[in-house]
């Protein structure tokens, strides 16, 4: 019995959260923990069996036994990407306390959108209008699941080793660790700042810029600003305000760069025709902000 009833018990196949002593929550952070719905309490139990039976229908997926690392990381991947919200939606909890937007196209208004509106028709609003389009939502999230096991498992959850051995590798690349180099272009921000929590590193302390190869442009490398928190678009140390959108001879006048190609607007990312090139832009913006901080009257380094 899922999200009715009133009682959340395993060994009855219970599932309900709208009871007044159900408490129970995942967390998310240090600053926040998300309550559950039925959603998430499906997913706490029956999540690792329906992931390995995903996982066999991949080429190469990883080990996902009980306690591996794969498994642990495959449950917070999914759940964050893809269950998360429809716990926080379901139990009233805003994404922000003031959003400066509404993202609109998640699962959750997908599937509402399956429902008869408002003003439809009589006939449009029958059970029997009601149970196609169910079915309807069902095909739609059981597609929309599978594709984000399979994109943490083939696609994600290999990346980690990868931002794992240049994070460890950080030092020799600039003396002050806050660059990293990546050897493949690959999803890194949520392992880097996992791979910091774990290290137990200050989000002042982290790694501000990140260069990388651009797949399919050969040669090209990217710098980007870390934010400090996966996805977002705030960065720990901006690119420099005299470069941001300059291009091509523009941007190599400015920072003395050969095969600068460009700097985008926003301060969070720039290109340079050869890893030497951008690396070059990495030092040149950690120079100024570290200058930049320690100029600052609250400077901390």
């Amino acid at each position: 019995m899922i999200d009715v009833g009133g009682v959340y018990d395993h060994e009855q196949l219970c599932y309900d959260h709208h009871q007044p002593e159900f408490t129970e929550t995942y967390k998310v952070s240090d600053k926040f923990s998300c309550p559950l719905a039925s959603t998430g309490l499906i997913f706490r139990h029956y999540g690792a069996a329906i992931i390995r039976s995903v996982a066999k229908t991949l080429h190469d997926a990883p080990a996902l036994d009980d306690g591996s690392d794969a498994l642990s990381f495959a449950l917070s991947d999914v759940y964050r990407h893809l269950l998360l919200e429809i716990d926080a939606g379901d139990n009233g909890v805003s994404p922000a306390d003031e959003p400066r937007y509404r993202v609109q196209s998640g699962i959750a208004s997908r599937v509402a959108a399956l429902n008869p509106a408002w003003n439809s028709p009589p006939e449009e609003c029958t059970p029997e209008a009601a149970q196609v389009a169910f079915f309807k939502a069902v095909d739609l999230c059981q597609k929309e699941f599978v594709a984000c096991v399979r994109a943490c498992l083939g696609r994600v959850y290999p990346a980690r080793a990868i931002v794992a051995a240049a994070y460890a590798a950080r030092s020799e690349i600039h003396p002050s660790g806050r660059i990293l180099l990546l050897s493949r272009n690959c999803p890194w921000a949520g392992h880097l700042s996992a791979i910091e929590q774990e290290a137990g590193v200050a989000d002042q302390d982290g790694v501000w810029y990140v260069v990388y190869p651009v797949t399919n442009k050969p040669g090209v490398h990217y710098v980007q600003a870390v934010s400090p928190y996966a996805g977002g678009f705030d960065q720990r140390m901006p690119l420099p305000l005299a470069w941001r959108g300059l291009r091509d001879e523009e941007l190599a006048a400015a920072t003395h760069v050969e095969g600068a190609i460009f700097a985008h607007k926003a301060g969070f990312l720039a290109g340079t025709a050869s890893r030497a090139g951008t690396l070059q832009l990495a030092a040149q913006a950690l120079q100024q902000g570290l200058a930049s901080r320690a100029s600052a009257p609250d400077a901390s380094a």
